[in-house]
Protein backbone atom coordinates (compact mmCIF):
# COMPACT_ATOMS: atom_id res chain seq x y z
CA UNK A 1 0.00 0.00 0.00
CA UNK A 2 2.69 2.54 0.53
CA UNK A 3 4.62 1.45 -2.42
CA UNK A 4 1.76 2.65 -4.23
CA UNK A 5 1.54 6.05 -2.60
CA UNK A 6 4.89 6.68 -3.12
CA UNK A 7 5.15 6.07 -6.95
CA UNK A 8 1.31 8.52 -7.30
CA UNK A 9 3.30 11.09 -5.21
CA UNK A 10 6.56 10.29 -7.31
CA UNK A 11 4.99 10.28 -10.92
CA UNK A 12 2.78 13.52 -9.62
CA UNK A 13 6.58 15.22 -8.66
CA UNK A 14 7.71 13.71 -12.34
CA UNK A 15 5.07 15.36 -14.29
CA UNK A 16 4.98 18.81 -12.22
CA UNK A 17 9.15 19.15 -13.19
CA UNK A 18 8.16 18.96 -16.94
CA UNK A 19 6.71 21.98 -16.75
CA UNK A 20 9.85 23.56 -14.92
CA UNK A 21 8.59 23.71 -11.23
CA UNK A 22 11.45 22.27 -8.89
CA UNK A 23 9.23 20.60 -6.81
CA UNK A 24 11.36 19.94 -3.85
CA UNK A 25 11.66 23.48 -3.22
CA UNK A 26 7.93 23.80 -3.11
CA UNK A 27 7.72 20.64 -1.11
CA UNK A 28 10.68 22.00 1.65
CA UNK A 29 8.37 25.36 1.82
CA UNK A 30 4.59 23.33 2.59
CA UNK A 31 6.39 20.73 5.14
CA UNK A 32 5.17 18.15 2.76
CA UNK A 33 3.46 17.23 -0.66
CA UNK A 34 0.06 16.79 0.55
CA UNK A 35 -0.31 20.66 1.36
CA UNK A 36 2.10 21.14 -1.72
CA UNK A 37 -0.55 19.73 -3.57
CA UNK A 38 -2.94 22.07 -1.71
CA UNK A 39 -1.08 25.10 -2.63
CA UNK A 40 -0.60 24.55 -6.50
CA UNK A 41 -4.17 24.46 -6.34
CA UNK A 42 -5.01 28.15 -4.85
CA UNK A 43 -2.11 29.11 -6.89
CA UNK A 44 -3.87 28.15 -9.94
CA UNK A 45 -6.87 29.64 -8.73
CA UNK A 46 -5.24 33.12 -7.62
CA UNK A 47 -3.67 32.76 -10.70
CA UNK A 48 -6.64 33.31 -13.12
CA UNK A 49 -7.40 37.08 -11.23
CA UNK A 50 -3.67 38.20 -10.91
CA UNK A 51 -3.08 37.56 -14.69
CA UNK A 52 -6.36 39.32 -15.14
CA UNK A 53 -5.45 42.44 -13.02
CA UNK A 54 -1.77 41.98 -15.16
CA UNK A 55 -3.17 42.93 -18.22
CA UNK A 56 -5.34 45.64 -17.17
CA UNK A 57 -2.51 47.54 -15.80
CA UNK A 58 0.18 46.73 -18.40
CA UNK A 59 -2.99 48.05 -20.60
CA UNK A 60 -3.15 50.96 -19.24
CA UNK A 61 0.25 51.90 -18.43
CA UNK A 62 -0.46 51.67 -14.64
CA UNK A 63 3.23 50.19 -14.24
CA UNK A 64 3.26 50.84 -10.63
CA UNK A 65 0.36 48.76 -9.83
CA UNK A 66 1.52 45.94 -12.41
CA UNK A 67 4.74 46.17 -10.25
CA UNK A 68 3.23 45.39 -7.23
CA UNK A 69 1.09 42.33 -8.89
CA UNK A 70 4.58 41.19 -10.22
CA UNK A 71 6.04 41.64 -7.06
CA UNK A 72 3.43 38.82 -5.97
CA UNK A 73 3.86 36.26 -8.80
CA UNK A 74 7.24 36.02 -8.22
CA UNK A 75 7.05 35.35 -4.59
CA UNK A 76 3.51 33.27 -4.89
CA UNK A 77 5.96 31.11 -8.14
CA UNK A 78 8.99 30.90 -5.83
CA UNK A 79 7.24 29.36 -2.82
CA UNK A 80 5.70 26.75 -5.26
CA UNK A 81 9.03 25.75 -6.83
CA UNK A 82 8.13 27.58 -10.43
CA UNK A 83 11.70 29.33 -10.57
CA UNK A 84 11.84 30.15 -14.08
CA UNK A 85 7.98 32.11 -13.76
CA UNK A 86 9.82 33.54 -10.29
CA UNK A 87 13.16 34.93 -11.61
CA UNK A 88 11.05 36.59 -14.78
CA UNK A 89 8.90 38.36 -12.65
CA UNK A 90 12.14 39.28 -10.54
CA UNK A 91 13.53 41.02 -13.53
CA UNK A 92 9.96 42.47 -14.31
CA UNK A 93 9.74 43.77 -10.72
CA UNK A 94 13.38 45.39 -10.85
CA UNK A 95 12.63 47.09 -14.45
CA UNK A 96 9.23 48.35 -12.85
CA UNK A 97 11.02 49.91 -9.61
CA UNK A 98 13.55 51.58 -11.91
CA UNK A 99 10.90 52.48 -14.95
CA UNK A 100 12.47 50.83 -17.40
CA UNK A 101 9.30 50.85 -19.12
CA UNK A 102 11.20 49.65 -22.42
CA UNK A 103 12.19 46.23 -20.86
CA UNK A 104 8.62 45.64 -19.47
CA UNK A 105 7.36 46.37 -23.16
CA UNK A 106 9.75 43.66 -24.64
CA UNK A 107 8.82 40.99 -21.68
CA UNK A 108 5.21 41.40 -20.74
CA UNK A 109 4.16 39.11 -23.25
CA UNK A 110 6.55 36.10 -22.42
CA UNK A 111 6.23 36.78 -19.05
CA UNK A 112 2.41 36.10 -19.25
CA UNK A 113 2.70 33.27 -21.62
CA UNK A 114 4.91 31.32 -19.42
CA UNK A 115 2.69 32.10 -16.36
CA UNK A 116 -0.33 30.84 -18.31
CA UNK A 117 1.74 27.97 -19.41
CA UNK A 118 3.27 27.06 -15.81
CA UNK A 119 -0.80 27.68 -13.92
CA UNK A 120 -2.43 25.32 -16.78
CA UNK A 121 0.34 22.88 -16.61
CA UNK A 122 -0.08 22.72 -13.02
CA UNK A 123 -3.64 22.35 -13.40
CA UNK A 124 -3.28 19.20 -16.12
CA UNK A 125 -1.24 17.28 -13.92
CA UNK A 126 -3.46 17.79 -10.80
CA UNK A 127 -5.89 16.23 -13.30
CA UNK A 128 -4.52 13.59 -14.75
CA UNK A 129 -3.61 12.79 -10.94
CA UNK A 130 -7.00 13.22 -9.36
CA UNK A 131 -6.94 9.84 -7.52
CA UNK A 132 -3.51 10.68 -6.37
CA UNK A 133 -3.99 14.21 -5.65
CA UNK A 134 -7.98 14.34 -3.81
CA UNK A 135 -7.25 15.11 0.03
CA UNK A 136 -10.65 14.90 1.57
CA UNK A 137 -11.26 17.99 3.99
CA UNK A 138 -11.14 15.90 7.33
CA UNK A 139 -7.67 14.29 6.59
CA UNK A 140 -5.67 17.76 5.88
CA UNK A 141 -7.40 18.81 9.78
CA UNK A 142 -5.95 15.95 11.18
CA UNK A 143 -2.43 16.84 9.57
CA UNK A 144 -2.46 20.34 9.43
CA UNK A 145 -5.22 21.65 11.80
CA UNK A 146 -6.06 25.42 11.74
CA UNK A 147 -3.55 26.24 14.70
CA UNK A 148 -0.86 24.32 13.28
CA UNK A 149 -1.36 26.66 9.86
CA UNK A 150 -1.73 29.96 11.73
CA UNK A 151 1.26 29.46 13.42
CA UNK A 152 3.61 29.67 9.90
CA UNK A 153 1.74 33.25 9.76
CA UNK A 154 4.20 35.17 12.11
CA UNK A 155 7.39 34.68 10.90
CA UNK A 156 5.94 35.54 7.34
CA UNK A 157 4.43 38.52 8.32
CA UNK A 158 7.84 39.66 10.26
CA UNK A 159 9.16 39.15 6.76
CA UNK A 160 6.34 40.63 5.01
CA UNK A 161 5.60 37.72 2.33
CA UNK A 162 2.04 38.88 2.17
CA UNK A 163 1.18 36.51 -0.70
CA UNK A 164 2.56 33.75 1.39
CA UNK A 165 0.41 34.49 4.25
CA UNK A 166 -2.36 34.90 2.18
CA UNK A 167 -2.37 31.61 0.68
CA UNK A 168 -2.01 30.02 3.91
CA UNK A 169 -5.03 32.40 5.11
CA UNK A 170 -7.58 31.29 1.60
CA UNK A 171 -5.90 27.75 2.22
CA UNK A 172 -7.31 28.02 6.13
CA UNK A 173 -10.61 29.65 4.76
CA UNK A 174 -11.54 26.20 2.73
CA UNK A 175 -12.21 24.23 5.74
CA UNK A 176 -15.23 24.35 7.97
CA UNK A 177 -13.54 26.67 10.63
CA UNK A 178 -16.05 27.40 13.77
CA UNK A 179 -17.72 30.32 12.67
CA UNK A 180 -16.01 32.86 15.36
CA UNK A 181 -12.70 31.34 14.25
CA UNK A 182 -13.96 31.57 10.29
CA UNK A 183 -14.77 35.26 10.83
CA UNK A 184 -11.60 36.10 12.18
CA UNK A 185 -9.50 34.32 9.23
CA UNK A 186 -11.32 36.65 7.52
CA UNK A 187 -10.31 39.98 8.92
CA UNK A 188 -7.01 38.54 8.76
CA UNK A 189 -7.03 38.61 5.22
CA UNK A 190 -8.75 41.87 5.24
CA UNK A 191 -6.12 42.83 6.64
CA UNK A 192 -3.79 41.50 4.21
CA UNK A 193 -5.42 43.05 1.46
CA UNK A 194 -5.09 46.51 3.12
CA UNK A 195 -0.99 45.56 3.69
CA UNK A 196 -2.12 46.02 7.15
CA UNK A 197 0.06 43.70 8.66
CA UNK A 198 0.49 45.34 12.26
CA UNK A 199 -3.05 44.81 11.79
CA UNK A 200 -2.84 41.30 11.19
CA UNK A 201 -0.29 40.49 13.46
CA UNK A 202 -2.55 41.50 16.46
CA UNK A 203 -5.49 39.26 14.99
CA UNK A 204 -2.99 36.34 14.64
CA UNK A 205 -1.92 36.85 17.80
CA UNK A 206 -5.08 36.72 19.76
CA UNK A 207 -6.08 33.89 17.68
CA UNK A 208 -2.93 31.95 18.96
CA UNK A 209 -3.48 32.43 22.59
Amino acid sequence: MEGKVENKSDNLIRKLEAYNIETQVGIKYCGDIDFYIEILKISVEVSKEKISSLNKFYGEKDYTNYTIIVHSVKSSAANIGAMKLSDMARLLEKAGKEDDIEYIECNNSSFIKCYMETMQGIEDVLGIDNDSVEICEEEMLLCHNWKEMMARLPDLLEELELDVAETIVSEMLSFKLPEEIHKEVVEIKKCLHRFDVEGAKEKVGLLMR
